[in-house]
């Protein structure tokens, strides 16, 4: 039996009694609301980028029609797609890439994201991994001379006219792919599907009643789930206009917000404590709903600074790349006596309430639901949720053991009997990850990266609370006898294989790591002996 004919698989990806196949949304492909809004607002803006310079430029709908429409007939020409053809594509923060991510859907083609800020070789490692038909860069890179590589062509520079009347979407199931769990780069690559998006993309617009003339302030990634499927996807749904910040930048971050009358920031929470530590009075504009934060736990008193000292709301999210964004997030509509009792009094923050498309349970060991208020293992299912890890049926089975999938966290849920819904919180987590600036380190990974180091005879990582990262990674060294340890040789080794902004830079020498009988890492036991060097 196929692993998506399997009792698990199939209950993992039921909502409320609506199979998968049956389909919550029938007959909506997200590609045709590029259509929808081309037609009934053409000169609406879409996208405002802005660079790290200042610079503006806008992409009102109509141009992200016709320039959309162009670069699918140059792909389907220059890369002789087939059904199933996946392309690799290293997206940045600019109108460019926006453009280019609508064209390859609407050119038929399944797009493999890639982070600009990873080393080559974690690029390449996914590429192979994945035997993309090829590698599409905004100019020639010599660190991908061997892969079959092609060059997207400026707008303007395109040597195509297709008759625009004739080109037809390809409206196919397309595939979405994502790396996660942090510094493995192959293992666990995430299949999403069309019908994912936009189940996740209608409920973001459901539960923040997003509409045309809507404003979004973004500035994550558009590489990351985050910032494509809400930042980009929701935002084009619901006709909105995205503001969106090359990089992330404290000094002019109110400047955006309120010069465009931005309704929503969608932010994580280093974000927002760069925020706090550089404004002491910030103005927000008149309209100004509240944040949207997720990817790591927010501290107590963020929100409690935001909403006592400045009067706005930090609406806590959840959600994992598997379930394709978010799962849930705290009600746009909250009193403030709830928000109050959920978000700044409570001990720990809640992540709020299910989205439509899926439903969130906590379970026990043997996947029994438990009772409001204990701790077990929080699990989704829903028609948000992952076709699964590609090439990777045995991890896929795992995931969806019980017919949930089973996301690690460790949590409880609370029900809210004024309004009926349930709350959720989030206590911890089952596998060794580390949320570093919201990126999922894996600790393990980066244990088997410094075991290649020959003059450690042992080293293991930890994590800590960090106010500005969200989590800090500390690294304990047992160096061998007479060996000399060099921290930014280290670092430098480390960047080799991650991302540089999740490289830990504590390193501590300890006499020796404490493990079981059996070789595995006592994680705790190696804090607390770690605590008076910290």
């Amino acid at each position: 039996m196929k692993l998506h004919e399997s009792v698990d698989f199939a209950n993992a990806h039921v909502y409320r009694g609506v199979t998968f196949d049956q389909k919550i949304l029938a007959n909506q492909h997200l590609l045709e609301f590029i259509h929808i809004h081309s037609r009934q607002q053409p000169e609406s803006i879409y996208i405002t980028s802005v660079s790290n310079s200042g610079k503006t430029e806008e992409l009102p709908y109509r141009e992200l029609d016709r320039l959309s429409r162009l670069l699918a007939a140059w792909t389907i020409e220059e890369c002789g797609l087939a059904p199933g053809d996946i392309l690799g594509l290293i997206p940045e923060n600019k109108i460019f890439f926006v453009v280019t991510i609508f064209a390859l859907l609407r050119a038929g083609a399944s797009i493999l994201f890639l982070n600009p800020n990873d080393p080559p070789s974690r690029i390449r490692e996914q590429i192979e991994a994945m035997r993309i038909k090829h590698l599409l860069l905004l100019r020639d890179d010599s660190d991908y001379d061997d892969l079959s590589v092609k060059v997207i062509p400026p707008f303007d520079e395109l040597d195509i006219d297709p008759d625009l009347e004739n080109f037809r979407d390809k409206f196919v199931d397309f595939k979405l792919y994502f790396g996660t769990s942090g510094s493995t780069a192959a293992a666990k690559l995430v299949e999403q599907s069309q019908y994912n998006a936009i189940v996740n993309a209608k409920a973001l617009c459901k539960h923040h009643s997003l509409k045309e003339n809507d404003t979004i302030l973004g500035c994550l990634p558009i590489h990351h789930v985050n910032g494509l499927h809400f930042t980009l996807f929701a935002s084009m749904i619901a006709g909105a206009h995205t503001i969106l910040l090359e990089k992330f930048n404290p000094m002019s971050y109110f400047e955006y917000l309120n010069e465009y009358q931005c309704r929503i920031g969608s932010v994580v929470p280093s974000i927002l404590e760069a925020l706090l530590s550089f404004w002491k009075k910030p103005e927000f504009p008149a309209n100004f709903d509240y944040f949207v934060s997720a990817a790591a736990p927010l501290q107590k008193d963020t929100c409690a600074r935001f909403y006592k000292d400045f009067g706005v709301k930090v609406m806590q999210g959840y959600g994992l790349t598997e379930t394709t964004n978010f799962s849930t997030t705290m009600p746009a509509d909250i009193s403030d006596e709830a928000y109050l009792r959920y978000a700044i009094d409570s001990e720990i923050l809640s992540i709020g309430i299910a989205l439509f498309g899926n439903d969130l349970a906590v379970l026990d060991e043997n996947d029994r639901p438990l009772p409001n208020g204990e701790i077990g293992e929080i699990c989704v299912c829903g028609h948000n949720v992952m076709n699964g890890y590609y090439h990777n049926s045995e991890q896929t089975q795992l995931a969806f053991q019980g017919g949930w999938f089973h996301t690690q966290d460790l949590g409880y849920q609370l029900l809210d009997e004024t309004t009926g819904r349930t709350f959720f919180f989030i206590t911890g987590r089952l596998k060794n990850l580390a949320k570093v600036f919201g990126i999922a380190v894996s600790l393990e990974e980066l244990e088997r990266y410094l075991a290649n180091l020959d003059y450690l005879a042992d080293a293991a990582c930890f994590s800590i609370p960090s106010r500005l990262m969200g989590e800090e990674i500390v690294v304990a060294l047992v160096p061998k006898e007479g060996a000399r340890v060099n921290e930014e040789e280290i670092g430098r080794h480390l960047a080799r294989y991650i991302s540089s902004s999740v490289v830990p830079t504590k390193f501590l020498i300890v006499e020796k790591i404490p493990r079981t009988a059996t070789g595995k890492i006592l994680r705790k036991k190696l804090a607390a002996l770690c605590q008076d060097k910290l």
